[in-house]
């Protein structure tokens, strides 16, 4: 995901619990790490720069199952909210509706 304000792209990992962020020069650092989250996840990102704020979907399909949505502070990193979904939901996106101020899964 393209985040404007610092022309860097932000990605999830597969394999540890952390968020990345990748300059135009191609150097990755890792600009959050939640313990709060389960190994091995995939995260679907969605970016509200009205409130510079991360939307982030988390899905774990490996035994125990696990699905929320986490939000979380561009400015501070922290997170604010982390929802958990019913385990037969298997989601790996999320968006957020600019109209509404909704977000979308």
């Amino acid at each position: 995901m393209w985040e404007q304000k610092s022309e860097h792209v932000i990605v999830g990992s597969l394999h540890q619990k952390q968020l990345i962020s990748i300059s135009d020069a191609f150097i990755a650092v890792s600009i959050l790490s939640d313990d709060s989250l389960p190994e091995n996840s995939f995260f679907g990102l969605a970016l509200d720069s009205h409130r510079h704020g991360l939307l982030v979907v988390v899905y774990r399909l490996s035994s125990p199952s696990f699905s929320a949505l986490a939000s979380y502070c561009l400015a501070t990193f922290n997170q604010l909210f982390l929802a958990p979904l019913p385990n037969s939901t298997i989601l790996n996106n999320v968006v957020f509706d600019f109209r509404t101020l909704t977000s979308l899964m």
